[in-house]
């Protein structure tokens, strides 16, 4: 994964969708190397991911989230990007949607 990934939170929910498909929906793996990946490299405040659908093999929809550092959903003037992606996987469909909170510039 490149570091120029967290600069914009439509590559990184394309990136992810494309990784939860890549391993066959394992899809907690893939988000979590990821999401390790962006923590370490990238200059960002907060970031979020949800993800939603048939996760894991199982028979009925269900969400999960991760989260790191703070996402100020509530405050207008923070610069908070969001986006969201389908992955289609051989199970069902999921749905990733990414928050990520840069510093003020």
């Amino acid at each position: 994964m490149q570091s120029n990934i967290s600069n914009t939170a439509t590559l990184f929910a394309n990136v992810l969708a494309y990784e939860v498909e890549k391993s066959n929906a394992n899809f907690k793996r893939a988000l979590r190397e990821s999401f390790k990946e962006i923590k370490l490299k990238s200059k960002i405040k907060g970031i979020r991911i949800n993800c939603s659908g048939r996760l894991g093999k199982a028979p009925m929809a269900k969400t999960e989230w991760f989260k790191f550092g703070q996402i100020p959903l509530n405050t207008i003037k923070a610069s908070v990007q969001y986006a969201d992606s389908t992955a289609f996987t051989k199970y069902g469909t999921l749905g990733i949607k990414v928050w990520i909170y840069h510093h003020e510039k």
